[in-house]
């Protein structure tokens, strides 16, 4: 959702974090993989700021340069501090879970580990390919996540405890598999002016090199398609404005070294009332996945292990 600001303008220079919450009441990967999907996937993301910004709103129609923006309160150098909890509702795509264990024993009963470790053998080779299909079979499962937010500012040099509510927000995203994810989100932005937004969208990625699953590519080809409905409510001295805007946005993510995974995304964001001038719409982010649970396509396989594998 922090996705959602329009540039550096909105959002400033932020430090995400993220944090699964499972860890604090399931410290041993055991004890997490025997919680139901909404407890094992719970995590808490928090933006914290690095920069102020101007005080325009992540949403909506206005934009800096609106007459009806242009107040001394506007313009106002801000904080923005957010945070995000989310968690999912149906999930079986992590392949150490036992809801696989029967393909992954039905491979090793079909090809069992070799008495003499030796990893180059045919079996073994054999073996790993079928794992792969017990791989895909968890990749392929459904998933259904939901996200809710919300985002504070405070005017620079302010203390914290002048932090105001500045928006709420809401999304959901169903994953039938793993090249599709479908969502649906809405803001409701209280400041600097009364916004609704109302969005729908989906991603469509597929994954480079690795096995056929994809479970242990390095990188992650995908194209975003967003579709925004704002309504800005009208004041005493400003009309009501609708908005449509779309985002098409191609990116690439990449594995690097160890958990970090670079995203690169470049696209046009395309406003309702001025369809012949889009403007441009980019982002890239380094980020290290400690707990596994943001990036899970580009993490590798647990498959079971053994000096025969």
């Amino acid at each position: 959702m922090s996705a959602l600001g329009a540039d550096s303008r909105t959002n400033g220079s932020q430090l995400v974090m993220s944090l699964n919450l499972a860890n604090l009441y399931a410290p041993t990967e055991k004890d997490r993989l025997a919680l139901n999907p909404t407890l094992r996937n719970l995590m808490l993301r928090t933006n914290l700021p690095l920069s102020a910004s101007e005080n325009t709103p992540t949403a909506g129609s206005a934009t800096p340069t609106d007459t009806n923006m242009a107040t001394a309160a506007s313009k106002q150098d801000v904080s923005r501090f957010s945070v995000v909890l989310g968690s999912s509702i149906d999930d079986d795509t992590d392949e150490r879970l036992s809801v696989h264990d029967r393909c992954y024993n039905a491979v090793l009963a079909y090809r069992p580990f070799p008495d003499i470790a030796d990893g180059k053998t045919d079996m073994a080779v054999e073996r790993k390919d079928y794992y792969d299909i017990c791989n895909r079979r968890a990749a392929a499962a459904n998933r259904l996540a939901w996200r809710m937010g919300a985002s504070f500012l405070t005017p620079s040099g302010s203390d914290a405890g002048n932090a105001k509510l500045e928006l709420a927000a809401g999304a959901v995203v169903w994953a039938p598999n793993q090249w599709l994810y479908l969502d649906a989100f809405y803001q409701h932005v209280l400041r600097p002016q009364k916004v609704r937004v109302y969005g729908a969208g989906f991603s469509f990625a597929g994954n480079l090199g690795g096995s056929s699953s994809g479970v242990d590519s390095w990188a992650r080809l995908g194209v975003d398609v967003l579709g925004i409905y704002s309504h800005t409510l009208g004041t005493d001295t400003a009309d009501a404005i609708d908005e449509l805007e779309a985002r098409v946005t191609p990116n690439i993510s990449a594995k690097l070294f160890g958990g970090a995974v670079m995203k690169l995304g470049v696209g046009p964001r395309i406003l309702g009332r001025d369809v012949a001038h889009p403007a441009v719409l980019a982002s890239i982010a380094l980020t290290y996945d400690a707990d596994s649970l943001i990036d899970q396509v580009l993490v590798a396989p647990a498959t079971p292990t053994s000096p025969g594998l």
